[in-house]
């Protein structure tokens, strides 16, 4: 099933609480440079105060050594942990081509952007769970051995994890001297192979904490744009490195995480379950928004219904920008980072393109998005490779910005139906004029009736033999009024004849 955005900005200046939760988002957090992407769409969906809906189990301490790269690799890939962003990637392939690439020079991106409008689950865990955050960043780094860490937010959430920062910075100078006491009191005769290489992956470890002010992990404030959480994005942004859509980060020596993902190896690590994941649900009609640890069991509607009750809609995909409508035993598939109530859509694919470009405009990668829509509104097959779709990042920008309330995403891709709507319009417009000069050739003040009341009977001489000499008698005694009714009876009967034959067209053809 595919996922289209199922809000656009039509929508959100219609209910005051969307707008509104859009204008303080834009207030909170730095707007930013222009420079990667313009669109501001900001937060449709505001988290309540009751938080979360269902959390999950931490441990009292967390364990200070994780294992090394093949071993956690291998975790991983037991685990089936994938990609939190909702892609459904496994992680342990994306490990081991960043393993196996082999660069000497590595970093690690944490992604805890979350720049679609209507996700917040990562913001939460940026809140309640960063302690989990850095040791996730702590393991990764014991494994790998980065030269680079950074960690990419947005506004105020950058607070949540300097606070956390400093108390891991206090904790881990303490226990460095713990560290280096017990390793100077054993002897070098009782160390086995095992214990040296943990030593040695312990002080390479340190190298996280040991630079400047003893923790060099980099907090990173990125613009508050859209889709500015993309990975090829994010990399440009903080490395300024440009690379194309096709090409894969992790060859290349960067590894880019979901925080969410980076808090499941934390858990991953000490032996904590990984089956569930943390989802936001959200409530288009309040723009209300809660958090849950949910697994691939849970059903989307019964959990809906029991925080949202009331009638509705519900939808669930990888955000607001990208989601479906939700069957009604639908579950938590890895996919589903999102779930929410509303309205029913007002975008599809089926309205006419007003032609105002505001798609191309929008498309973050500069895809000529206007003159696709208009190629497939002529022909539904029509070539559009040389406007390059396959660049497409299906952010969904278009489609939010659509004036004509398009779904422009899904004829970018080649899911368009518009020749089905213009059939649909063609046939209403046919009916209703056919009814109208029907009703004009027939029932009027200006009908064959009105007119055969001017002359004696006769009507309109048409569906009729007439001697020329009874017409003639029948004109030559007729008044004035009856040839304007006449007249105007002529011209409904002419406009008759176009509905009648269109329609006609329609049937055959269909």
């Amino acid at each position: 099933m595919s996922d289209y955005p199922i809000v656009n900005k039509k929508m959100v200046r219609l209910n005051r609480k969307l707008k509104k939760n859009q204008k303080e988002y834009r207030k909170e957090y730095d707007t930013g440079s222009r420079r990667m992407s313009g669109n501001r769409i900001g937060k449709l969906v505001k988290l309540s105060a009751e938080n979360p809906v269902k959390d999950c189990s931490e441990p009292e301490t967390y364990c200070e050594m994780g294992p090394d790269a093949e071993v956690l690799i291998h975790m991983v890939e037991q685990s089936g942990l994938k990609g939190m962003s909702g892609n459904g990637f496994l992680t342990a392939n994306k490990l081991k081509t960043f393993w196996q690439a082999q660069q000497k020079k590595r970093v690690l991106i944490v992604n805890a952007v979350e720049c679609d409008p209507g996700l917040v689950h990562d913001e939460w865990i940026l809140k309640e769970k960063a302690s989990a955050v850095w040791m996730g960043i702590e393991y990764l780094n014991q494994a790998f051995h980065f030269e680079t860490v950074m960690v990419a937010v947005k506004g105020k959430n950058k607070k949540f994890l300097k606070a956390e920062q400093g108390r891991i910075r206090d904790r881990s100078s303490e226990g460095r001297r713990d560290e280096n006491r017990s390793i100077e009191t054993r002897s070098d005769k009782t160390q086995s192979d095992k214990s040296r290489r943990d030593e040695s992956r312990g002080a390479e470890s340190r190298s996280l904490e040991s630079k400047g002010d003893g923790w060099s992990v980099k907090v990173k404030e990125v613009a508050g744009r859209y889709p500015m959480g993309e990975e090829h994005f994010l990399i440009k942004e903080l490395l300024g490195i440009p690379m194309d859509k096709s090409e894969i980060p992790a060859k290349s020596g960067i590894l880019v995480m979901n925080v969410q993902t980076v808090f499941q190896i934390c858990r991953l690590v000490n032996k904590l379950d990984t089956d569930a994941r943390f989802v936001t649900l959200a409530n288009l009609k309040t723009g209300e928004a809660r958090v849950a640890y949910v697994t691939s069991e849970d059903r989307i509607h019964t959990l809906l219904e029991a925080i949202y009750p009331g009638k509705g809609t519900y939808y669930a995909g990888h955000g607001v920008l990208g989601a479906h409508k939700a069957a009604k035993d639908e579950t938590f598939a890895e996919t589903i980072n999102f779930a929410a109530v509303g309205e029913d859509t007002l975008i599809s694919d089926q309205n006419l393109c007003k032609k105002c470009g505001g798609c191309s405009r929008r498309c973050p990668m500069g895809i000529s998005v206007k003159d696709i829509v208009l190629a497939r509104e002529k022909n539904e097959k029509a070539d559009i490779s040389r406007f390059h779709p396959e660049q497409c990042i299906h952010c969904g920008s278009c489609t939010f910005f659509c004036h004509a309330s398009k779904n422009v995403e899904k004829i970018v891709q080649g899911g368009g139906v518009l020749r089905m709507k213009k059939q649909k319009v063609s046939w209403i417009i046919a009916l209703v004029a056919f009814t109208l000069t029907f009703y004009w050739v027939e029932f009027s003040p200006w009908s064959s009736q009105a007119v055969a009341s001017y002359n004696n009977g006769y009507g309109t001489f048409d569906m009729k033999q007439y001697h020329v000499e009874d017409v003639t008698a029948v004109l030559g005694t007729m008044q004035k009024e009856g040839f304007t009714a006449y007249n105007r009876y002529l011209v409904g009967d002419s406009l008759f004849i176009v509905p009648y034959d269109f329609l006609l067209a329609l049937f055959m053809n269909t």
